[in-house]
């Protein structure tokens, strides 16, 4: 299952790919073409003059080369030269192969900086398109702390000078940040090593520009790269290179001092943001009350695709009393101001009776959404499937909504959440965990609603205990479903294993119920669905990684 901020292509979405390395075929010979572009790259100069030679459409091939071969030096004199406006990795590399970047003992990283420092008249390059990529935090840290200020020319470098620029961007005059902890840390910045050496000084010609495009960035309370990235953005128009970060994560930490003053901390990412260039904005673990209070600072960036505001202490309350209302109105005004919101992540908050009028505030129909462990009731659920978002919906997690309330009147019945599901005409992922499903209801929802869900390729149903009969019946279901690919449930014969599963790891009955399950699908035709069994136990792992995460 993806989350908010990711882009997965559901049409083209492939579940169900083998692992299986294909064995290399002996005395099998390399290309000639490959052969010579590694031989070239390990010769600088001439590797300069077949840049400027080579048929274009090599040269995204002859970096390939370079950067699995480890090539240093033809990865800093291929980007020094790049003839073209754009180089964007993740066109360049296949996802495997992107791997290189996230080696924490790996310098390729750093590869690329000293090419930008090398930069050639022969290179045209405007654009360093890093996303889509997992890259190293550090790697990270050093392009949004340092990149900008290489690219100033020396007279440029005054901390106090620059200080002014940012807190006049930002609108924070006249206040200790400003006079005071802006300053040192430019001067800090100023001080590294990497802006000792002239050689580092990103040096681009006069009049021209470099952006460079980053997926994700996160922040939390433990730190102050909060304020590196404000910087970064308050002299956006200032420095000849310029970062972009689609999405921004920022996470409540616990720390020591005034709990509220270092919750609202990270927010000042947004001084200095430009609205239209955020796609993304995931928000963790706040502390009460921290979500409302930053609301109003939401509403400028109408062109959200995603938000993720998952264990925020959101409270929402049915009712006409003055403080219900307008807590409610006030995210209900929010939503209404994102105009290309398509994910929603609401999971872990007190939604109960108002997940309706929540999702009717949004203007876009949603593609995704994700309610787990939401505080929410059997009317909610009502106004989920009567909503303008069922008929768009392509990836919903409901898992863990059907836990302990001390109110009767708000548990939801797991029945309820089985027959809603019948709404969604467009499901490709659907995940019902951890919701005490029992035989009864997952017959039912086998014979009545899976067989016409004709777009699903993905079901989670684990950390429900169910019989054996129950799972083939549900596993024959999923064969009927042309588009299925993939299959999650709970062994339920190991449950007396699992409270003794760091000592005893013993398989055998997960992999006797995946083969019968396999071998149902198999006799109706289907052998391409995976069939994933885990033990109840991992039900808890999920919850540990929903907390650290």
């Amino acid at each position: 299952m993806f989350k908010a901020h990711e882009r997965p292509s559901y049409d083209k979405l492939q579940l169900n790919k083998r692992n299986e390395k294909p064995s290399a075929r002996p005395n099998c010979a390399r290309p000639l073409t490959k052969l010579a572009m590694v031989a070239l790259n390990w010769h600088n100069r001439q590797l300069q003059y077949g840049i400027s030679h080579l048929p274009v459409h090599l040269l995204p091939e002859l970096l390939r080369t370079a950067l699995l071969n480890d090539q240093a030096s033809a990865v800093v004199t291929m980007v020094a030269n790049w003839p073209f406006p754009t180089l964007r990795f993740a066109d360049i590399l296949n996802s495997q192969q992107l791997e290189v970047f996230e080696d924490e003992l790996s310098s390729l990283c750093y590869y690329i900086v000293d090419g930008l420092a090398s930069r050639t008249p022969m290179c045209r390059l405007t654009c360093l398109d890093l996303t889509d990529i997992l890259l190293q935090a550090s790697f990270v840290r050093q392009i949004i702390q340092m990149w900008p200020l290489l690219s100033l020319k020396k007279p440029q470098l005054k901390p106090k000078n620059l200080a002014k620029i940012v807190t006049r961007t930002a609108g924070l005059d006249e206040i200790k940040l400003s006079y005071e902890i802006i300053p040192k840390v430019l001067k800090e910045r100023m001080g590294q090593d990497l802006m000792q050496f002239p050689r580092n000084r990103i040096k681009l010609p006069e009049g021209e520009r470099l952006e460079v495009k980053l997926s994700d960035a996160h922040f939390t309370t433990s730190n102050l790269f909060f304020l590196d990235y404000m910087i970064t953005n308050c002299l956006r128009d200032y420095t000849p290179l310029y970062v972009t970060v689609s999405n921004l994560h920022i996470k409540s930490d616990f720390c020591d001092g005034n709990l509220l003053t270092d919750s609202l901390a990270p927010f000042v990412v947004f001084k200095g943001q430009q609205s239209k260039l955020l796609d993304g904005l995931s928000l963790h673990q706040l502390e009460e009350g921290v979500f409302f209070l930053v609301l109003p600072d939401l509403q400028c960036f109408t062109h959200l695709r995603s938000l993720d505001i998952a264990d925020c202490n959101i409270y929402l309350q049915e009712g006409v009393t003055r403080r219900r209302r307008s807590t409610r109105t006030l995210l209900c005004e929010t939503f209404q101001c994102f105009t290309s919101l398509c994910r929603l992540n609401l999971s872990f908050n007190f939604l109960i009776g108002c997940l309706g009028e929540v999702l009717e505030s949004l203007r876009m129909p949603l593609e995704y959404l994700s309610i787990r462990g939401c505080d929410v009731n059997d009317s909610d659920l009502v106004s989920l499937g009567e909503s303008k978002h069922a008929a768009s919906l392509r990836e919903l997690n409901m898992s863990k909504l059907c836990h302990f309330s001390i109110y009767d009147n708000d548990r939801i019945s797991p029945g309820n959440i089985l027959k809603v599901v019948k709404n969604f005409p467009q499901m490709t992922l659907l995940n019902l965990a951890q919701n005490h499903l029992s035989d009864t209801n997952v017959k039912d929802f086998s014979c009545d609603t899976l067989i016409h869900m004709t777009r699903l390729k993905g079901l989670d149903i684990s950390g429900n205990i169910l019989a054996l009969d129950s799972q083939v019946e549900l596993a024959r279901a999923c064969a009927r479903v042309p588009s299925m690919q993939w299959l999650r449930l709970t062994c339920m014969n190991s449950t007396l294993n699992d409270a003794m599963f760091l000592h005893n790891l013993e398989l055998g009955n997960m992999e006797d119920v995946g083969g019968k399950l396999r071998n149902e699908m198999k006799s109706l035709g289907r052998d391409d669905i995976v069939v994933d069994v885990v033990r109840l136990s991992f039900a808890i792992l999920v919850d540990l990684v929903d907390f650290f995460d």
